[in-house]
């Protein structure tokens, strides 16, 4: 049983740690060396800019990185992050995955608009050169370089890039921002030009959404550019499903496009069931075959941090490229071994664009005063115009606290559940009211609620009036302010729900501790009587317990020893000596009660021997008197005879 019982044991501690090592990631203890000389990796940076701004780093020891170097990135894990902006962040083509978000997946627009001002590369890890995924964005600008110690001690380097387009922590845009609810998460460079093209007010028709065009679209067929090798394709709700065939040696799907520009070519393949496949990338063409051959390795893809925008680099116009999705096989019997996707992104930016309107932004930021601000209150000015707002590149939690020229702003917006640009309530209403026409059947019904209440989200609804101050909140995720024309003083604080009301209670808590414990030193009878007892003790007083018939009680003894006598209580009661006093106290109060409990225990058993004494005497008593009354008898009987 007990060999049973370690065996479960020890299986359950294996099986927990290794599927926490697989979802979270431990790190090993070599790999800690890179955190020892991160402070020295921020000091170089802070030498080019010690300003306030957001930074991200190409390689990583594991996701929290960038609380142990000090940045301020996008990647993160927490169990109790704010969802509206791990949504928010997928939108802009990151990589994100149930409570984490990774800067796998950046462009300059999101990078720019998020204030992204620094990254920092390792060369070795992330080569813009030979790598075809490379994190490293080719519009920013190497400012400086320094070393870092690497996993097993090892020294490498660390390049550190510009952003040359990003943007304030918090500028002046146009309102026309708050048109636009949220960011759809089906085509993150759509969900760029319309963030982008919105806060320049270059978006001219909201009816059809037609934004300006920093991301184009490359020209694709989905159907007759895609070559299937052993595999065959078919529909699942709106999607390619791309199915290896059973015993396949090799089943690809095999991607065929020519470039049109010699620009940077972004890819992200849309999918709503995700599963990992092989990507390989090739520009070479066999003329006699026709055959590509000489393929990169690009990695995986749907798997982890991998489900991202991938930056194939700059390809000279009119190459022709493949690119290979291998479908991975487990048994070879076709079941369960596909790859579906929805829709296949090929974009370029149209970085000039991009950058001239970035420019409108930067002309009016919120001028910080670097020497109130800090981690939790940000103090600057801005310039407001009419028909603009101010835009935080901060998430919107509870607990922020915003004033402005000394006032403090009221909060106007709401929090609304929606499906389908409506609200829950509503679409339920909907449909109980078609079921109740007899245009569902209902099953049909049934499956209709559980798929609205499956979509809905939580959307924040601005309600600020036209010509009113207020805070909003842009695209469900980001701190706005509605401010009137003219020059402002803005203050941010920031301060976690609760934490006033927690340390009000802290403080009451203690005070009714301490009430408590000097109350229970006036009344509390034991504390009385311990206090008693070290007064006694120091006066060379000492309690005995004595046993009475009805009760036990406490009697005061003056112990009064002989000249010269020795004894392990005898204690110096002289005034100078009192603190020696109490410490031997303190050192012999346990033993005290021991002796007292020993004193208890032999007046019992004094009393109990004295009581069958008092029995064996009243029975000798009792024998005596009946043999004295036994001789007196037989005298009487005597003198009778005679």
């Amino acid at each position: 049983m007990a060999a049973l019982v370690f065996f479960e044991a020890g299986y359950n501690f294996f099986d927990t740690i290794y599927k926490i090592d697989k979802e979270v990631y431990y790190s090993s203890r070599d790999s800690y060396s890179e955190i020892m000389s991160a402070p020295d990796v921020m000091d170089a940076l802070e030498e080019i800019d010690d300003g306030f701004y957001r930074a991200e780093k190409t390689f990583f020891r594991n996701v929290n990185d960038n609380q142990a170097y000090g940045l301020r990135g996008v990647s993160h894990s927490s169990s109790v992050m704010n969802a509206r902006i791990l949504n928010f962040l997928e939108t802009l083509g990151y990589t994100t995955k149930s409570y984490e978000s990774r800067y796998d997946g950046n462009t300059p627009i999101a990078d720019s608009l998020l204030g992204i001002k620094y990254v920092l590369n390792d060369p070795e890890i992330c080569n813009p050169e030979t790598d075809r995924r490379s994190l490293l964005c080719p519009y920013y600008n190497k400012v400086g370089s320094t070393s870092y110690t690497k996993e097993n001690d090892k020294v490498g380097t660390v390049d550190i890039y510009e952003n040359p387009d990003a943007l304030p922590i918090a500028f002046m845009a146009d309102d026309d921002i708050l048109k636009l609810s949220f960011l759809g998460n089906d085509n993150p460079f759509n969900s760029m030009n319309n963030f982008l093209s919105s806060m320049t007010g270059s978006t001219t028709d909201y009816t059809n959404l037609n934004p300006a065009s920093y991301f184009y679209r490359l020209n694709f067929d989905p159907v007759n550019d895609v070559q299937l090798n052993e595999c065959t394709v078919r529909d699942y709700n709106g999607q390619f499903c791309y199915d290896a065939l059973p015993n396949a040696v090799d089943p690809t799907v095999r991607v065929h496009f020519t470039s049109e520009k010699e620009e940077p070519l972004y890819l992200f393949m849309k999918s709503d069931n995700q599963k990992k496949c092989n990507l390989w990338f090739s520009t070479t063409k066999n003329e006699e075959t026709g055959e590509f051959e000489n393929f990169e390795s690009m990695g995986s893809y749907y798997d982890g941090y991998d489900y991202c925008i991938i930056n194939l680099g700059k390809i000279p116009v009119g190459t022709e490229v493949e690119l290979r999705m291998t479908i991975i096989q487990q048994d070879k019997t076709g079941a369960n071994e596909f790859i579906m996707v929805r829709d296949f992104q090929f974009y370029y930016l149209d970085y000039e664009l991009f950058h001239n309107d970035i420019q409108k932004l930067k002309a009016s930021p919120l001028v910080l005063d670097m020497d109130k601000t800090t981690e939790s209150r940000i103090v600057g000015e801005v310039d407001a115009k009419e028909g603009e707002i101010l835009y935080t590149s901060i998430p919107y939690e509870p607990g922020w606290t915003i004033k402005v020229d000394g006032k403090k702003l009221d909060k106007k917006f709401v929090d609304e559940i929606k499906v389908d640009n409506m609200l829950l309530d509503d679409k339920l209403a909907q449909l109980d009211e078609s079921f109740s026409k007899g245009e569902l059947t209902e099953e049909a019904y049934e499956t209709a609620v559980k798929d609205a209440k499956t979509r809905a989200k939580s959307i924040i609804a601005n309600t600020c009036p036209e010509n009113e101050q207020g805070v909003v909140v842009v695209l469900n995720a980001m701190i706005g302010m509605k401010l009137e024309p003219g020059h402002h003083k803005i203050e941010m604080t920031y301060s976690p729900p609760g934490f006033k009301t927690g340390v009000v209670l802290l403080i009451l808590g203690i005070a009714i501790v301490i009430y408590f414990w000097y109350n229970d030193r006036k009344t509390n009878p034991a504390l009385l009587a311990k206090a008693e007892a070290k007064a006694n003790w120091k006066k060379g007083i000492y309690l005995t317990v004595t046993e009475n018939e009805d009760a036990e009680e406490k009697k005061s003894v003056k112990i009064i020893k002989s000249k010269g006598a020795v004894t392990p209580k005898e204690k110096p009661v002289e005034a100078e000596e009192d603190d020696e006093a109490e410490q031997e106290y303190e050192l012999h109060e346990e033993e005290l009660d021991e002796e007292v409990s020993e004193e208890e225990a032999e007046e019992v058993d004094k009393a109990e021997e004295a009581e069958e004494e008092t029995k064996d005497s009243d029975s000798n008593k009792k024998v005596e008197a009946k043999k004295a009354e036994s001789k007196k008898n037989s005298g009487k009987g005597k003198n009778k005879k005679k």
